[in-house]
């Protein structure tokens, strides 16, 4: 696992020995214990926006990344948005390109977007939605 910059330079890394590796923190299994390891490594006094892929992003993961003082960016795998009432991906592939479905959760204030590009996928993120 690499934790890097924009340009792709490595700050911090813990090799990938097995599936039980960085499994630290059960409720946000593997990939979420892995981000929240890496990041245990930064320095305390600046707070950086982390984007990550599907294998990463969950929920609860942008929540406790917030809850550290952190912004959140990734993709998101359909069963990872729990009960989000996100339009469902098969009524989007019937739209044309560009078409998108978005909402905020005022609690946590996670924003889900839904898009419609070559094919549908799922962006969450603390950061931003679909206007940066």
């Amino acid at each position: 696992w690499i934790l890097a910059t924009r340009l792709g330079y490595a700050i911090q890394a813990e090799p990938y020995q097995g599936k039980a590796t960085g499994a630290t923190i059960p409720e946000l299994g593997v990939g979420g214990s892995v981000v929240i390891d890496l990041i245990s490594e930064l320095p305390q006094d600046r707070k950086y926006s982390l984007f990550f892929d599907n294998f990463f992003t969950s929920l609860k993961l942008l929540e406790a990344l917030k809850n550290r003082g952190y912004h959140g960016t990734g993709t998101i795998r359909v069963d990872r948005v729990e009960d989000a009432p996100l339009r469902k991906p098969q009524d989007l592939k019937k739209e044309p390109r560009g078409t998108f479905h978005q909402i905020t959760d005022t609690d946590t204030n996670i924003t889900l977007v839904r898009y419609m590009d070559n094919s549908v996928f799922t962006i969450a993120s603390t950061a931003t939605g679909v206007h940066p």
